[in-house]
């Protein structure tokens, strides 16, 4: 075939068509890719590992942080002011990283203060203020073992809200239900075992049932606002990191600043009572928190949603242990504790591969099912036309021939279709 030179737009006819014949004839979609080409477009399974285990860390670092900087079980310092602190550090620091934009500062200013993103960002800014708030009063009445647990039934959450906002789309398996039905069954018995081992305290009862309550309140904000938030954040992925944090962390320190305003109005009153009770322990707080922004904003990109939630679980693991092995936390090995936090473990993990799998097998019906109708399409018009017999003969062999490893893999007899 030969495309004129008079029309370099005009597609290469097909053989056996003469020139002022139509050819209509449409390319058939690239075969399915197989295991060795899937396997190229994965980060490498030490890499993942790697930024798998600096997630964990981040998610277990910053709760221990918070339970460090406590004298007794209150904060010596203002509940917001390590927030706000933060937020503004950030970005001051974001600004100036701005400054060095390859397009020059102008550019790399313009892209902080952009109006379109900054109305997405901005929202999911105060909307994350009102989740910083509620961890706070919560971690104000419960170690960070028990806070870590709790935010396990965000997977329960998210669940019912997607199949409230998406209808059956996003309905779960009924081994998917039982798998969190359990999760909460061992949440629950986590906390009232925690609940029994400190009932000899006065207001404890009542202090975690608060805590528990500020807990769930975070984690609905936090799967509202995730499953809100994804068409809209996948708009503005052409900005840099350091724009994104700018724009979401300035509207995340407005909001703070209200919040403690209304709740607590010493701590922005003046510099001496923002920075009353501050130590090491407290700019530690604030740093961590700052860190774990980055870090869910960049490294979330790269790791699979399952590894990033197996990762929240593990997380509340490494917390236990640490305050039962380092004597500044004075927190004794309890077994039944242990063994309610191992069953959330494990059937968050059930939960997550099953959920995998199932995600996995609708994307390959789906991708199987456009693939048979573009060859039934293809062997229709090779029927209905002399013309265009042998092309979509040679066509058709040539592309079996490239998609057979892909169907191979697929084990259609399993996915009940037919070929």
């Amino acid at each position: 075939s030969s495309t004129p030179l008079g029309n370099p737009s005009r597609k290469p006819m097909s053989p056996g068509l003469e020139p002022d014949e139509e050819d209509d004839w449409q390319p058939l979609p690239d075969p399915l890719p197989t295991s060795a080409e899937r396997a190229l477009a994965v980060p490498s399974t030490l890499a993942i590992l790697l930024l798998w285990t600096v997630f964990v860390a981040n998610r277990a670092v910053h709760p221990l942080l918070l339970d460090l900087s406590k004298v007794g079980s209150a904060f010596p310092y203002k509940k917001l002011s390590p927030v706000i602190g933060k937020c503004i550090l950030t970005v001051i620091l974001c600004n100036l990283l701005a400054l060095s934009d390859k397009a020059g500062w102008r550019e790399g200013l313009r892209k902080c203060m952009s109006p379109d993103s900054l109305q997405v960002f901005g929202t999911l800014g105060c909307i994350y203020a009102v989740g910083d708030f509620l961890e706070m009063m919560s971690m104000s009445s419960m170690d960070g073992a028990a806070y870590q647990v709790l935010l396990q039934s965000q997977l329960m959450v998210t669940a019912v809200l997607m199949w409230a906002i998406k209808g059956r789309v996003a309905s779960q398996s009924p081994a998917q239900w039982c798998a969190l039905i359990a999760a909460t069954l061992g949440m629950t018995l986590f906390i009232i075992e925690q609940q029994a081992g400190s009932s000899g305290k006065d207001g404890s009862t009542m202090d975690r049932l608060v805590g528990t309550g500020f807990v769930l309140g975070k984690v609905f904000i936090s799967c509202f606002c995730t499953v809100k938030s994804d068409a809209s954040l996948k708009r503005f992925k052409q900005l840099p990191l350091y724009a994104q944090l700018s724009q979401l962390m300035g509207p995340w320190a407005l909001t703070s600043l209200v919040l403690a305003w209304f709740f607590d109005s010493g701590t922005v009153s003046s510099v001496s009572s923002f920075f009353e009770g501050w130590s090491i322990s407290t700019v530690l707080v604030m740093c961590s928190g700052m860190v774990r922004t980055v870090i869910t904003m960049s490294l979330l990109k790269i790791l699979d949603s399952v590894l990033k939630n197996i990762g929240e679980a593990i997380a509340m693991l490494v917390i236990y242990f640490v305050q039962v092995m380092v004597p500044v936390f004075a927190k004794d090995f309890e077994l039944d504790s242990f063994l309610s936090m191992l069953v959330v473990v494990m059937t968050v993990t059930v939960y997550l591969l099953l959920r995998r799998e199932t995600i996995k097998n609708r994307a390959m019906k789906e991708k199987h099912v456009k693939l048979m109708a573009a060859v039934r399409q293809t062997s229709s018009r090779s029927n209905q036309s002399g013309g265009h017999s042998r092309r979509g003969t040679d066509e058709m062999d040539a592309f079996k021939a490239r998609s057979e490893p892909a169907l191979v893999e697929l084990d259609l007899s399993s996915l009940n279709l037919d070929r």
